[in-house]
């Protein structure tokens, strides 16, 4: 697949919408026969970044040298908590999108995945999966896009996609730290202590890839996206909030 095939798949993906999650949701929304009736969904939001306290004028877009692709459950899809859907907002032209099914491989994502420019990895435990190491990591092909595959659902949900979709197992796995997956969302609590938000995981794997700048830049925009939303839930001015380091 050449750089031209890319880039209008991924154009295609952002059409009437600034990024790929922006396209997949609403498409999910015409498709959708009746309402998401999710905790919250009387709130009045901004259409854009789901909240009622509006974060798009700290939205900073900007390119990357890692691709992502976000693999989303379709509940999550319309979710407002969804938090993967912040890295398509800093990372418009680097991220892809979309909707999981146990049958079959989007047929889109199919072409991309048999790109041979790019090195393919996958964000979550998968222990079917060859495993990443802080050696492995400075070893991987430099004429290659990095292009990290991220399961991005609820962890139930998340661990039910992986198991059933043998494809996803021939993917080197990134390794992640006990101290790296204490989250700090606080919107959704995970099941189990050692469970991190979508973007969390991310950002960590971002470090652990040796793309700090990349990694400080969308913790800036998730801690904004963190603070703007408890103070919606909590019902408190934002400066009761606060933006812990």
């Amino acid at each position: 697949m050449s750089n031209t095939q890319i880039h209008e798949m991924n154009t295609q993906q952002h059409t009437q919408h600034s990024n790929a999650f922006e396209t997949l949701r609403a498409k999910r929304l015409a498709e959708a026969t009746k309402p998401f009736l999710a905790r919250g969904a009387k709130i009045i939001r901004c259409k854009r970044c789901q909240l009622s306290r509006c974060i798009c004028s700290f939205r900073e877009e900007v390119n990357s040298d890692i691709d992502v692709i976000l693999l989303l459950h379709r509940n999550e899809v319309l979710k407002p908590t969804n938090t993967g859907r912040l890295i398509a907002d800093c990372f418009p032209n680097n991220t892809f999108a979309y909707v999981w099914a146990r049958t079959a491989i989007d047929s889109n994502l199919e072409q991309l995945l048999k790109d041979p420019t790019r090195e393919f990895l996958l964000l979550f435990p998968g222990e079917k999966n060859p495993q990443l190491t802080a050696t492995t990591i400075t070893e991987l092909p430099q004429d290659k896009k990095l292009t990290v595959v991220i399961i991005d659902a609820t962890w139930k949900q998340a661990r039910r996609m992986y198991l059933q979709s043998p494809w996803l197992h021939q993917f080197p796995c990134i390794p992640l730290s006990e101290d790296q997956l204490r989250g700090q969302y606080g919107m959704r609590k995970a099941p189990r202590d050692m469970q991190t938000s979508t973007v969390e995981a991310f950002i960590a794997a971002l470090n652990n890839l040796n793309k700090p700048a990349t990694a400080k830049h969308l913790l800036a925009y998730f801690k904004i996206f963190n603070q703007h939303y408890l103070s919606m839930r909590m019902n408190v001015p934002l400066e009761k909030i606060g933006n812990s380091d």
